[in-house]
């Protein structure tokens, strides 16, 4: 069973590969996008640097991972479900 450290140690981890992947995205996808139109001689309407919509989901990626970051050691979900009464009187039956 994973000790403390190592449970927060992973919590960072996926936090700082979130933000990784996210701005990878977000610096990834304008320059491909741009690259595809150019390459079909497409004129683009949208800026050069928000070309879609989507760029929304890379950019909640990159909040949720500064959050799952920069979040305190006291923030542990799993440990406030298990300790609610409803879930411990579950386990007491």
């Amino acid at each position: 069973m994973p000790t403390r450290p190592e449970r927060q140690d992973s919590r960072n981890q996926l936090g700082q590969a979130l933000i990784l992947g996210g701005v990878a995205a977000l610096i990834g996808t304008p320059i491909v996008y741009h690259l595809r139109a150019t390459s079909a001689h497409a004129h683009t309407t949208h800026a050069w640097y928000w070309p879609t919509s989507w760029m929304v989901v890379p950019l909640l990626i990159v909040l949720v991972g500064v959050f799952l970051t920069l979040a305190p050691d006291s923030l542990d979900v799993r440990r406030r479900l298990l300790r609610t009464r409803l879930f411990s009187n579950r386990r007491h039956r």
